[in-house]
């Protein structure tokens, strides 16, 4: 999974704030952590969604989807999916197939006769972005070593750890203990952080605009949502992103088989 879909507002580093936390703040931040964030997730399903459109018409430029599932329960039987597809102009071009990739398919799974992990990554797309209707297709099998599987987990939950925090991942608390003296953008109910940024302007040397964002986490530290809207008004361009993240239900394989692309 591409950490550029877990994305932060640094504009708050440019506000002023207190000196003190707020103790429903405090109380709930000390309640979360790295260790009961990977005791508690024992399965994810990720939808991530980033558009980019024209701001007065609302005409879509380009869009990338993402749905990626995992199940963690255990790291003798560890499985993931992720299927991304892209269009307009979040086209990207791809390295390893050597073109602009629509659509990404790839499964990892354990291969119990050869005791590793393998990957199995499905790719369409264009070697000529002007030339839409030829598709070339691109596939690879890679294998992971069993031992280097727990690595690849904790990515998800962070791809940086540095002294004051991991980042990069699900796991969010680290970056709100970070900003919990920004208590008027944060507020704890139901057992969860909310935090909305609304209508923030932004200004550099060549862009201006406004950012709202939304995130909700939950008790352990996991994110389940994000929504962040950047209105450019120099490019007269929107860019919105979207996340949604459920933990520990049902995941049936089956409905992810990629045997018919192998």
């Amino acid at each position: 999974m591409k950490k550029t879909y877990l994305l932060v507002s640094l504009f708050l580093l440019l506000s002023s704030c207190n000196n003190d936390i707020r103790q429903d703040i405090s109380d709930f931040l000390s309640g979360c952590s790295l260790e009961k964030a990977k005791g508690f997730t024992k399965t994810i399903s990720l939808n991530y969604s980033s558009i980019l459109e024209t701001r007065k018409e609302q005409e879509e430029l380009g869009k990338s989807d993402i749905l990626f599932v995992a199940d963690l329960t255990s790291t003798e039987d560890y499985f993931s999916y992720v299927k991304e597809t892209f269009s307009g102009e979040n086209h990207l071009f791809d390295q390893d197939s050597q073109m602009y990739v629509n659509l990404t398919v790839a499964e990892t799974e354990f291969d119990e006769s050869n005791d590793v992990y393998t990957t199995t990554v499905y790719k369409e797309g264009y070697k000529d972005l002007n030339n839409p209707e030829e598709i070339s297709i691109y596939q690879e099998v890679t294998e992971t070593p069993k031992s280097l599987i727990q690595s690849r987990i904790d990515k998800i939950f962070y791809s940086s750890n540095q002294i004051d925090g991991v980042s990069g991942g699900l796991y969010y608390a680290d970056f709100f203990i970070s900003i919990a003296k920004f208590d008027m953008y944060i507020d704890i109910k139901e057992d969860k952080l909310f935090y909305h940024l609304d209508d923030y302007p932004f200004k550099n040397d060549k862009e201006e605009g406004l950012v709202n964002e939304k995130i909700i986490m939950n008790e352990v530290g996991m994110l389940e949502s994000l929504e962040l809207t950047n209105d450019n008004f120099t490019t007269s361009e929107r860019n919105k992103t979207l996340i949604n993240v459920v933990y520990n239900v049902d995941i049936d394989r089956n409905q992810y088989d990629l045997s018919d692309k192998k």
